[in-house]
C-alpha cells in the first residue's frame, strides 16, 4: 500500500527521500488503516517503533507481536532484494540485532 501511495517501491523512495520520509508516509498509511473496520494490518517491523502507530492501531482493534531470534529474521529476509538497508554498508545481521 505504501508502494501504491509513493508510486515507486519503497527501497527507491528511501533511497531518494530518506529513512524520515518513508517513516511519515508508512505513518499516515497506519493511521488511516487503523480507522476502518474488520481489517488485518500487517506493518513492517519499523512500523511499530513510532508510539503514535502503537496507539492508532491499539485504539482500534487488537496487536499481535510476532517474535523470532535475529538468525531466523535474517534469514527469512535476506533474499528480498527490494528490501532497504537501514544502515547502508552495513550486514544484514547488524540492522536486526
Amino acid at each position: 500500500l505504501v508502494e501504491q501511495r509513493v508510486g515507486c517501491s519503497i527501497a527507491r523512495f528511501v533511497e531518494v527521500n530518506g529513512w524520515p520520509a518513508f517513516r511519515a508516509v508508512e505513518s499516515q498509511t497506519v493511521a488511516d488503516l487503523a480507522d476502518r473496520d474488520a481489517i488485518v494490518i500487517d506493518t513492517g517491523g519499523g512500523a511499530i517503533l513510532e508510539p503514535a502507530n502503537r496507539a492508532a492501531l491499539r485504539a482500534r482493534g487488537r496487536v499481535v507481536w510476532l517474535q523470532a531470534d535475529p538468525t531466523t529474521i535474517a534469514k527469512r529476509i535476506s533474499g528480498d532484494a527490494g528490501r532497504p538497508a537501514l544502515r547502508p554498508g552495513e550486514s544484514l545481521a547488524s540492522e536486526i540485532v
